[in-house]
């Protein structure tokens, strides 16, 4: 048996919701990371026979790994936002429960924090791959923020990709977040909160390896999904994405910063959230109004 640091340097954590098909691999690719100052912590939503069996058998084999089980499905953002308060490590990153990281990525994201103070958060670029884990040609925009005001920062994420979600962050930061609200787009509202506490960093010679496993869906399909593993309450999808730009705003009000910096970015998120989300705002008033004669509003 391995054992467990008192104090690791970083915390993994890994909410799982009928994870068995690819959680033996993701814990074997942590494993054979280049760094190794770590505690794994397995988060389980709604606990099978399978992943139980997985998750204790790597869990009595290594100290360093925890497996915690929900005895109810509590949605998939409190499963997420529950392993935050376990975390005893100084950095914090998700991992996947499908996915993975090239076996620098951990170090190379370690020594960026370690070396950078006003960067809160260092994540590695994106690399596609299938459910066999063979990579293809997928691109997506990445997202750096160094060098730019807390304003600039803000908009910047506001308006970028939700990769930088699985990046390592500092946990003291992190915990001064509201973590993620029980809203559609969730995790983009909450990496903008994150970039009020400092710089966002890509680390160009990692790589993490995001499995694309579901079938294209539609909007109304995806709000179908998010309601059965994301949220408890039907009532999200009666205009679900009018409340992202909402929660933007009320994210301007956390931590400090000057009165004046406070209102410009305040009129910012203003004008510019129902701009981001006018798309999605306008379409899911044409899906209400489409659900209204079959007497269901969400």
């Amino acid at each position: 048996m391995e054992k467990e640091s008192k104090n690791p340097r970083v915390s993994i954590g890994i909410p799982i919701y009928h994870g068995e098909i690819y959680l033996e691999e993701t814990l074997n690719n942590l494993l054979k990371q280049s760094f190794r100052d770590f505690e794994i912590i397995i988060t389980d939503n709604n606990p099978g026979e399978e992943v139980q069996k997985i998750a204790e058998s790597y869990a009595s084999k290594y100290e360093f790994i925890h497996y915690v089980i929900h005895p109810k499905n509590q949605g998939a953002f409190k499963n997420w936002n529950s392993i935050i308060p376990l975390a005893k490590g100084e950095y914090f990153i998700y991992a996947g429960g499908h996915d993975l990281l090239s076996e620098n990525a951990l170090e190379r994201m370690v020594d960026t924090l370690d070396r950078f103070p006003s960067v809160v958060l260092a994540y590695a670029p994106t690399q596609f791959i299938s459910s066999d884990g063979t990579p293809f040609d997928q691109h997506i925009g990445l997202l750096e923020t160094t060098g730019a005001s807390l304003v600039q920062r803000y908009i910047q994420v506001m308006w970028g990709n939700q990769e930088p979600l699985y990046g390592l962050m500092r946990i003291d930061c992190v915990r001064r977040t509201k973590l993620h609200r029980m809203i559609v787009g969730a995790g983009a509202v909450w990496l903008a909160e994150m970039a009020l506490f400092g710089e966002f960093k890509l680390c160009c010679d990692t790589l993490r390896y995001r499995r694309s496993n579901r079938e294209v869906q539609n909007r109304e399909e995806q709000l179908r999904r998010y309601h059965l593993t994301l949220f408890r309450k039907k009532r999200i999808r009666i205009l679900p994405h009018w409340r992202i730009p909402f929660h933007y705003f009320l994210a301007c009000f956390r931590g400090k910063m000057p009165v004046l910096t406070r209102l410009r970015l305040s009129v910012y998120v203003l004008i510019l959230g129902p701009l981001k989300h006018g798309p999605e705002m306008l379409w899911d008033i044409i899906s209400l109004i489409r659900r209204i004669p079959r007497g269901k509003f969400y």
